[in-house]
């Protein structure tokens, strides 16, 4: 994890849980882009290991036509194509908390609301699925 353990995100609190590792499943990450300032963020959340929900961000940046499958790569084709060979190396990667199952979604949405995600950072791109 490259993002410190406690950081103001759109001036919201967040601690990172760096007892969590890319094995950790049931979890709601952030990644949050090395190039933009003021910061951009993305708040997403896995029920698999953290690394399978990397492994499909990733998969996104190995064809330049899915690069709308991924909110994460939408923003580097846009913003910063000539980093597009980086992949996830764009971004600085933090697990923020471990959640039952069921929570996933209502945890995922407290951070979107409480950070504006949705309106004034990478939440507010719409993927294709």
């Amino acid at each position: 994890m490259d993002l410190p353990k406690s950081l103001k995100v759109n001036k919201f609190p967040v601690r990172l849980d760096y007892r969590l590792n890319c094995k950790a499943s049931n979890v709601i990450y952030l990644a949050v882009c090395v190039h933009c300032e003021p910061i951009q963020f993305y708040f997403g959340q896995t029920s698999t290991a953290v690394h399978t929900r990397m492994d499909g961000h990733r998969s996104s940046f190995n064809d330049i036509e899915k690069f709308e499958n991924s909110a994460l790569s939408n923003h580097v084709f846009h913003e910063h194509l000539d980093r597009w060979d980086d992949k996830l190396a764009n971004f600085r990667l933090g697990i923020v908390k471990e959640v039952s199952p069921r929570l996933l979604d209502r945890t995922e949405d407290f951070y979107i609301y409480s950070t504006k995600a949705e309106t004034q950072s990478l939440n507010r791109i719409k993927v294709r699925r």
